[in-house]
């Protein structure tokens, strides 16, 4: 794991991170409001554990910018939630 001087989610303000996570979730809230099992509060918290996996995973070595890098996992990890919570709900 990075240091904290090493960690890419110190290089934005924490504004700038919650309106990364706000323009990946955009597409993906019209499921809140037709499936109660999908709030937007869950889809969020699931944003940002993804934006600190994606953090730990990060090797700057290997991806050039740590943005376009989280934003896979990011959108990966909503749309694996949305997908189980959406079965879950419709009895499959």
């Amino acid at each position: 794991m990075p240091t904290n001087a090493e960690n890419p989610l110190d290089s934005l303000p924490h504004d700038e991170w919650d309106a990364f996570i706000g323009s990946i979730l955009k597409p993906f809230l019209s499921f809140s409001k037709i499936d109660p099992m999908v709030s937007r509060e869950d889809l969020e918290q699931e944003a940002w554990v993804a934006l600190i996996y994606a953090s730990r995973n990060y090797d700057s070595n290997k991806a050039a910018k740590f943005t376009t890098y989280a934003y896979y996992y990011v959108r990966g990890r909503i749309m694996r939630y949305v997908l189980e919570k959406t079965r879950v709900s419709s009895g499959r």
